[in-house]
């Protein structure tokens, strides 16, 4: 099998007034010809608003030739999205709990993946490749 995908329909997890109509999530995992992890959200909103995407990561992203990267500190993968529609930002989160510092260690990084212009419809496609 050269990949799998599953699919959640988010929209009624937020209350009525964030005005979310429909909001259909996709994961998806291409294994052929590269491994690809692919993340697809598709959205449709009662009025258009600002919408951000928020992901949790262990090492600070990194800038390089206008492309993103992610480390997972073994591992370094790509972040491919589509620049022209939405805008990364990050914040460091210093982790105080020892349980979860356990886990992640003294710090974790919060990325805010923001819609540059409102719509009412649209999709992100978000797809991680090393």
């Amino acid at each position: 099998e050269k990949g799998v995908q599953v699919s959640f329909e988010l929209g009624k997890a937020y209350p009525r007034e964030a005005g979310i109509g429909e909001w259909k999530r996709t994961y998806g995992l291409q294994r052929e010809p590269e491994p690809i992890l692919l993340i697809r959200d598709r959205f449709r909103l009662e009025y258009a608003h600002s919408l951000q995407l928020v992901l949790m990561v262990p090492e600070e992203p990194r800038l390089e030739q206008g492309r993103w990267y992610l480390s997972t500190g073994a591992e370094r993968l790509k972040l491919l999205y589509d620049q022209t529609q939405w805008a990364l930002s990050w914040e460091l989160i210093p982790i105080t709990d020892p349980l979860l510092g356990a886990c992640w260690g003294a710090r974790i990084y919060r990325l805010h993946l923001t819609m540059i212009e409102p719509a009412l419809a649209g999709e992100l496609t978000l797809m991680l490749r090393e």
